[in-house]
């Protein structure tokens, strides 16, 4: 069966609007510590400290994968706002969440900035793979 013109026309338009989001980093809202953060470091930091729980796509390991944070909206486990002040204070403090306990992270502010800045650079490019390979009929 023939998809209709309309449904081309609306993937097409999905895809155009997904390489707009994936080649900007989102700036959404609070940009406190990523405007004094250095993604570069930040991105060594992450391999660090976050990586052994925490892909940079939507991958999901021990924790949820990072693509999009600041862009999808929604909460922190413990109820807050995705803000990069609330992110800077989970991984400070960290918490319990529905896959389990997120250790408090030992980081100056400086290296708190870093990791914000580089996770503002992580698109949700790899949720709209998965759109490509299983379009909507």
């Amino acid at each position: 069966m023939q998809p209709s013109l309309t449904t081309a026309a609306l993937a097409l338009a999905a895809l155009a609007l997904a390489a707009c989001t994936a080649a900007a980093p989102p700036t959404t809202g609070d940009t406190s510590y990523s405007t004094r953060g250095h993604a570069e470091a930040g991105a060594l930091l992450f391999a660090d400290h976050c990586a052994p729980c925490h892909a940079t796509t939507a991958e999901e390991r021990v924790g949820p994968g990072l693509a999009g944070l600041f862009a999808q909206g929604g909460t922190l486990p413990d109820g807050q706002p995705r803000t990069e002040t609330n992110v800077a204070a989970w991984l400070l403090t960290g918490g319990s969440g529905p896959r389990g306990t997120m250790p408090p992270q030992e980081l100056d502010a400086q290296q708190i900035a870093d990791i914000i800045a580089d996770l503002r650079t992580l698109s949700n490019s790899d949720i709209l793979l998965k759109f490509k390979r299983n379009p909507i009929q």
